[in-house]
């Protein structure tokens, strides 16, 4: 019979190996939980690292994005500015704003001529009365002290009037008995004067005594050109009186219609405000030898009248068209009017219509 002791022994060995048990299970899943709490922490840390690269680079693209979007914008606008900048310098805006701006300084020139006899002086009659021819032209203001330029068969228009080269064959030669200047907005004409003629090329000065009138002054600067393929402006007064006319009713030119002689519908037309140039539009084709060609419209009447290229500046005076072909006109180089002027008004001699030269 085992004794008490042997039997607390017994228990004390039966219960050695169960608490062992225990207590490495109790270690092995603190392990875990370790392990597992471990893992979570970098799962958690991966993810939030993860999260962090993957908002940086939705951060990075967006960026990205937004930075294209503004460089397309930049590069809209400054393509848009640039075709502005082309369209002030070469299309419609700066023919508006030259239209505007220098017709009022674009006269009507109203005159008349008679011939004479060289050897006697005497004039030349048809049918025992004397032959006065009436003509019209433009000019436009070049200088403030009332000069204007036009062209040189302005003021001798018996040299180019085929229907009386008999008469000047016959001994006679053409005299000015009448030349004046009607302006837009002037309710009437102002005398002109011949104050020089080119000898080389197709260009005249006139003086006008305008008092305090004041007219636009049209820029013929000496950076004026030109060049084939730019945009021309041509202000004048084609077909002279008959245009002028032809734009109004009857009842604005009053009892009876349109008077009849030159000088007195001129007048009238003035009178009620009805004086305005004709604006035609065209493109240089080609420059050479002092004479620019180009295309916009223009007919007898308009010879004298300011050719504007961009910029705002005569780059040239009309002075001819090719009768066969209605896309062609010429003008003389502004350069050979500005020459002339300087030399007029550095002498400032000056003749008045149907007084002989003195130059």
């Amino acid at each position: 019979m085992k004794t008490q002791r042997e039997k607390g022994d017994v228990r004390a060995r039966s219960a050695g190996p169960s608490w062992l048990v225990v207590a490495t299970l109790v270690a092995a899943l603190s392990a875990l939980a370790v392990v597992s709490l471990r893992q979570t922490r970098q799962l958690r840390t991966l993810s939030t690292v993860s999260e962090t690269r993957l908002a940086g680079q939705s951060w990075r693209s967006d960026a990205l994005s937004r930075e294209v979007a503004r460089l397309t914008r930049q590069t809209a606008e400054s393509t848009s500015a640039d075709e502005k900048t082309n369209i002030a310098s070469q299309g419609e805006p700066w023919c508006e704003r030259a239209v505007a701006a220098y017709a009022g300084g674009v006269c009507l020139l109203q005159g008349a001529y008679i011939f004479l006899e060289r050897q006697t002086g005497k004039p030349w009659l048809a049918d025992d009365e004397m032959v006065q021819v009436d003509f019209t032209a433009t000019g436009f203001v070049a200088d403030a002290a009332g000069y204007v330029l036009t062209n040189q068969h302005v003021v001798r228009p018996w040299e180019v009037n085929q229907t009386y080269r008999d008469v000047l064959a016959a001994g006679y030669e053409g005299q000015l008995t009448e030349l004046r200047a009607y302006f837009p907005d002037q309710p009437a004409g102002f005398d002109a004067w011949v104050a020089g003629e080119s000898k080389e090329a197709d260009v005249a000065v006139l003086r006008l005594e305008l008092g305090r009138v004041q007219v636009p002054v049209l820029d013929c600067g000496a950076e004026s050109a030109i060049r084939p393929g730019q945009t021309v402006v041509v202000l004048g007064y084609p077909t002279g009186l008959q245009s002028l006319v032809a734009a109004v009713s009857d009842d604005r030119l009053g009892p009876g219609g349109a008077p009849g002689g030159c000088g007195r519908l001129a007048e009238t037309l003035a009178g009620k405000g009805l004086i305005a140039p004709t604006a035609t539009r065209g493109m240089c084709g080609r420059v050479t030898d002092g004479v620019v060609v180009y295309d916009a419209a223009t007919a007898l009447g308009a010879s004298g009248g300011p050719v504007i290229g961009p910029g705002g500046r005569v780059v040239a005076i009309n002075t001819a068209l090719l009768r066969t072909f209605g896309g062609t006109s010429f003008g003389v180089e502004i350069g050979a009017a500005r020459e002339l002027l300087a030399q007029v008004k550095a002498s400032q001699a000056y003749e008045r219509a149907g007084v002989a030269a003195t130059y």
